[in-house]
């Protein structure tokens, strides 16, 4: 169908609705607050309300249950629906209340909308186009709904309708799209003021799915808002669609914050119960220290601490900041012997050791041993528990059988070459002597045929090894370097001095290789056990100048043939070309065996269509000159 012109025509005489007040009212959390620890209160932010956001998304229902020190904020939000600063949004007094930048329908061979750009009020989309599908309005009562045929140009206004508002207040936007053609659907931007807000509205495939757009706009410091609505879509088959429903209701919010303090109740701990083996005075300290009140015993004592010298139940309480803890404690006092094993032991793995706790008692062993003493030869942590009466006295001491140190250096080596060889024992240890106390690294190096002796300490225990090391010339070899040569001629590599045996890439076993064809080359030496080798790159290479060009090529953009370069190449030192167009001017030159014109004058620009002539001159890998001409066709 021929696309009219489109033109923006205010439609109808429009006043903007007058700003009316609207967000009275509050929320209230109580008063400040202090709890115990372990305590917890329920925040109420009270009935009513659409929206409640407690500390930035912690809690989105009315109740919130504090349970930690801190600030609470809670902003509860709801839309003034009985509100509705758009006139005839729901398209019940026909097309009035709106400017567009469509027109009315004209009729045609389809219906009212059988030409893009225009719109109609009706109750089904059916009555507006003959191939639209027969979607009813957004709330399905019959109602009008406003039915557009989209034109082929972006951002003209379909709906627009300027609103007085109040600045600084919030505002909820809403309008409702539905899909007339499955093929091609609308896609809405919707404006405030000339600014978008929220992202675009895309309409789905399917047809007479009512899909909402809705956004939250502060009016800052604005007094009216124009709100408009444009049709990005600019394909004319299919993008037609129907809005309804289109509302802008102030957004009202109401904040409080509320502070709740949890004071942590005094933990006091007073130790397990025990039986001390000592008549002695022992200090009972709950370990809360600058409390408010201490409490021992209904009345014992009121002091931090508490000194007892008799054995029975003890408990106290401890207040802080009103909040208070309790702990009990039961203390027996009896005599107790004394028990002493000694200190730690490191000894070595085949010593023995034993040890006896000195108490004429009772005594059991951690192994469950209850003789006067224990004999070991394994690392143990060893204790001795000895018991006079209820009372019972330990000790401890760690028993530790450290590993001698089992250094290796290997079996005995020939190596090639004169050193040095690194030698390694392979354990860790205190201290390190070689060859009779020569040296005290760690490692060491062997730089002479002979034998090398090491002994490693750790813990004081101490293990040795020895390696002999005979170090054997290795073989001299030498091809030479990379070469490249002519094709046709040829190449004798030498290995080197006459003596031992001989392995080359190919698996010839002479002295020397004869090659006329490149290869990468390499060759073994072997005398004795011992080898080396060398290797060369032998290039042959067409030494007869050959260039071929190219009489055509199409720079085109489509990526086939797009630049005049040499077809084939070799045997070329040095070129240089230059190519004329039919007046004689130079568009391209170049010195690179690699070079490519692409079309373009010197100056950048594309040269038209035609023929042009090229002159090319060069030296050969071997220094004979020469020189080509000839013309190339550009076509485009």
């Amino acid at each position: 169908m021929p696309i009219k012109p489109i033109t923006l025509a205010l439609l109808f005489s429009i006043t903007a609705p007058i700003a009316r007040a609207q967000c009275t009212g509050s929320i209230d959390l109580g008063p400040d607050t202090t709890l115990c620890a372990g305590d917890s209160l329920v925040l109420d932010a009270g009935e009513g309300f659409l929206t409640y956001n407690w500390n930035n998304g912690a809690g989105s229902e009315q109740l919130f249950t504090a349970t930690a020190t801190g600030l609470y904020t809670c902003v509860a939000g709801l839309v003034d629906t009985t509100i509705n600063l758009v006139v005839n949004g729901d398209f019940s007094a026909g097309a009035t209340g709106f400017s567009s930048g469509y027109v009315p329908g004209t009729g045609g061979e389809w219906g009212l909308l059988t030409n893009e750009g225009e719109y109609a009020v009706v109750a089904n989309g059916a009555d507006a186009h003959n191939n639209f599908a027969p979607c009813a309005d957004h709330t399905g009562g019959g109602s009008n709904m406003l039915v557009v045929n989209g034109a082929g140009q972006a951002n003209v206004p379909i709906w627009c309708q300027t609103i007085n508002v109040v600045p600084g207040t919030d505002y909820a936007f809403s309008a409702w799209l539905v899909t007339m053609i499955s093929e091609n659907p609308a896609v809405l931007q919707f404006t405030i003021n000339g600014n978008p807000i929220g992202q675009p509205l895309e309409a789905p495939f399917a047809t007479c799915e009512w899909n909402q757009f809705h956004a939250v706009w502060n009016a800052g410091a604005s007094t009216s808002a124009q709100i408009c609505i444009t049709n990005q879509n600019t394909i004319l088959s299919g993008n037609d669609f129907a809005l309804d429903d289109i509302t802008f209701h102030p957004f009202c919010t109401f904040t409080d914050t509320v502070e709740v303090v949890f004071t942590p109740a005094p933990a006091p701990d007073l130790g397990p119960d025990q039986t001390l083996c000592s008549t002695d005075p022992f200090t009972l300290d709950p370990g809360v220290p600058g409390a408010d009140s201490y409490l021992w015993n209904d009345g014992l004592a009121t002091t931090p601490e508490l000194v007892i010298t008799a054995q029975g139940w003890y408990w106290v309480e401890v207040t802080t900041a009103g909040c208070t803890g309790t702990d009990s404690v039961w203390i027996g006092m009896i005599d107790l012997p004394g028990v002493d094993l000694g200190p730690d032991l490191d000894l070595c793995e085949g010593d023995t050791v034993t040890l006896a706790p000195g108490v004429l008692a009772t005594h059991l062993w951690h192994d469950g041993s209850n003789g006067p003493t224990w004999t070991g030869w394994a690392t143990a942590e060893v204790w001795a528990q000895v018991s006079s009466g209820p009372c019972t006295a330990s000790d401890t001491v760690m028993v530790v059988f450290h590993p001698v140190p089992a250094p290796d250096l290997g079996t005995d080596q020939n190596v090639c070459g004169d050193g040095p060889v690194p030698l390694d024992p392979g354990v860790a240890g205190d201290s390190y002597d070689w060859n009779n106390g020569q040296a005290h690294d760690a490692q060491w190096e062997a730089t002479a045929t002979g034998w090398y002796h090491v002994s490693v300490t750790a813990h004081g225990c101490t293990g040795t090894d020895s390696v002999h090391i005979e170090l054997v010339p290795v073989p001299v070899v030498d091809i030479g370097g990379d070469r490249t040569l002519c094709v046709g001629d040829s190449v004798v590599l030498v290995a080197g001095p006459a003596g031992g045996d001989y392995l080359w890439h190919d698996g010839s076993t002479g002295a020397t290789w004869t090659g006329w064809a490149s290869a990468e080359t390499w060759v073994v030496v072997t005398e004795g056990f011992c080898s080396a080798e060398d290797q060369a790159m032998v290039t042959f290479e067409e030494c007869v100048p050959v260039v071929d060009m190219p009489n055509v090529f199409t720079p085109n953009g489509d990526g086939d043939n797009p630049l005049f370069t040499p077809v084939h190449i070799a045997g070329i030192g040095s070129l240089s070309i230059e190519v004329f167009n039919r007046w004689g001017q130079l568009v391209f030159s170049s010195t690179s065996p690699n070079f490519g014109w692409n079309g373009r004058t010197v100056g950048g620009s594309a040269a038209p269509e035609g023929t042009y002539f090229w002159v090319l001159r060069y030296e050969g890998i071997k220094g004979d000159a020469g020189a080509q001409q000839g013309v190339v066709t550009l076509l485009r």
